[in-house]
């Protein structure tokens, strides 16, 4: 089906542990790698031709073969350039170079087609099954983009805490981590509602909602009465508030 996964499962001693291991493959990894080695071998393309004009300059200098190589050798470092570029060094005469290159087409089918979109899934989940180890990784994103959350500058912000006694930094954190868990919560419940918000958005719409309380005397004995009141708003807003409200 669409949501078919081919994987391979088995275990390795891994950090000092036998673990389970899953591998399986991303076409959506494959894509993002091919276009990173396109642009890469693109790049080293640029400057093997750059160096070539270089060494074939009217007034170029006289070189030694080893500075030579190792010109190329640091184009070629990393991006897997070693592997898939070959170069070839001509000596024309005495100090003087030309070199030319080319694609080794066999390495470049070896890589992308049996390296590239693997994915390697490490566990000490050996009850689960492959489906939940798989499952369990793609939750992960969800869960970082939770905690992204307090790095926020204006909502769920850990920092600045102007608090130093472990107390009272306990005491903060709890309050962050709640009103966390709460946002969350009405996210979720306003999401359900068909509002596809992304969590600040939801937060800064909402922070627009404002409650007065009008207080009335009615006399200079006995207590004032109070009466609580929304203000007025948008429409949409209101819709959305009710909904939130249920």
């Amino acid at each position: 089906g669409e949501n078919e996964l081919f994987c391979y499962r088995t275990t390795k001693q891994i950090w000092g542990k036998e673990r389970t291991v899953v591998i399986y493959l991303s076409e959506k990894l494959r894509r993002g790698q091919l276009r990173g080695l396109k642009v890469a071998l693109q790049k080293k393309n640029e400057q093997l031709q750059e160096l070539k004009q270089k060494l074939n300059a009217p007034r170029a200098r006289k070189k030694k073969r080893e500075d030579v190589e190792a010109k190329i050798k640091d184009i070629l470092k990393g991006e897997r350039g070693e592997l898939l570029i070959r170069v070839s060094i001509d000596e024309i005469s005495e100090g003087y170079f030309d070199i030319d290159w080319e694609i080794d087409s066999e390495n470049y089918r070896f890589v992308t087609e049996n390296i590239f979109g693997k994915k390697i899934l490490v566990t000490g989940r050996d009850e689960w099954s492959e489906e939940e180890i798989i499952k369990a990784y793609f939750g992960q994103s969800n869960i970082e983009r939770v905690f992204k959350n307090f790095k926020n500058p204006y909502h769920h912000a850990v920092h600045p805490q102007f608090h130093w006694t472990d107390q009272k930094v306990k005491v903060h954190t709890f309050i962050c981590l709640t009103g966390l868990l709460l946002s969350q919560a009405i996210w979720k419940k306003a999401r359900e509602a068909g509002y596809n918000y992304s969590i600040e958005t939801l937060l800064d719409k909402l922070a627009e909602v404002r409650q007065a309380e009008i207080v009335s005397l009615t006399g200079f004995k006995g207590k004032p009465s109070k009466e609580v009141q929304l203000e007025e708003m948008e429409p949409e807003l209101l819709e959305l508030y009710q909904i939130l409200d249920k």
